[in-house]
């Protein structure tokens, strides 16, 4: 039920989980912790200045993880039904009519194809209906595996995508910061060569001004003299 209530979304608030599910908060955070542990889900906490400062967990479905373990899941169980369908194929059984219980032919052998349990005669058991029903199960699953594994296919596709548009962002404010830098630097050279040519009008002007004195100040003795 909680996986149903992420699936195709972002971002669940934690307490509307429990309320869709009709249960306290901790019975939620205890499975959604479950869930955690197997990386089918994963989580983003965000601190709500509204309610005290409190951290708010918002949970999201690792669905890529899900199919992985379930493709996983289902490798086993064809494994296994190959194994039996195999030893089915290839080895003789006998079994108990009464009590339905199988032995292999070395076990019946040694229990002088006797039951163990209530001592009737074995029989032999004809395993051609549990190996066509194997091997249905065995399509079946089969089936199943390969549509999960175009469900991973695609999850991927769309994994990369997005991390490719997440590249392309921070490259692109890199780019932005850059510029920025190297307009603000292009900025400060520019107020720093206005501000040097004020100085120096001023030291020609002052310059001038010395000058102007010390020619006033000979034509004063010329004149005295």
């Amino acid at each position: 039920q909680v996986v149903e209530l992420l699936y195709g979304k972002k971002n669940v608030n934690e307490f509307l989980i429990a309320k869709k599910l009709n249960v306290t908060i901790n019975q939620t955070r205890n499975i959604l912790y479950k869930l955690l542990e197997e990386g089918l889900v994963r989580f983003e906490r965000k601190k709500e200045s509204k309610k005290g400062g409190w951290y708010i967990y918002s949970w999201i479905l690792n669905e890529g993880k899900g199919f992985e373990k379930f493709r996983g899941k289902l490798s086993i169980q064809i494994d296994g039904l190959k194994n039996k369908i195999h030893v089915k194929r290839s080895s003789r059984f006998l079994y108990c009519p009464e009590c339905k219980l199988e032995f292999t032919e070395e076990d019946a052998l040694v229990n002088e194809y006797s039951c163990p349990e209530c001592s009737g005669l074995l029989e032999i058991k004809d395993g051609a209906n549990e190996v066509d029903f194997f091997e249905k199960e065995l399509l079946r699953l089969e089936e199943i595996l390969r549509d999960v594994e175009k469900e991973i296919e695609i999850i991927e596709v769309k994994n990369y995508k997005a991390k490719e548009r997440r590249i392309k962002k921070e490259i692109n404010l890199k780019k932005d910061a850059k510029k920025k830098a190297m307009a603000l630097r292009a900025k400060t050279r520019s107020s720093k060569k206005v501000d040097g040519g004020k100085k120096k009008v001023g030291k020609e002007n002052k310059s001038k001004k010395n000058e102007g004195g010390k020619k006033k100040v000979g034509k004063e003795n010329k004149s005295k003299k």
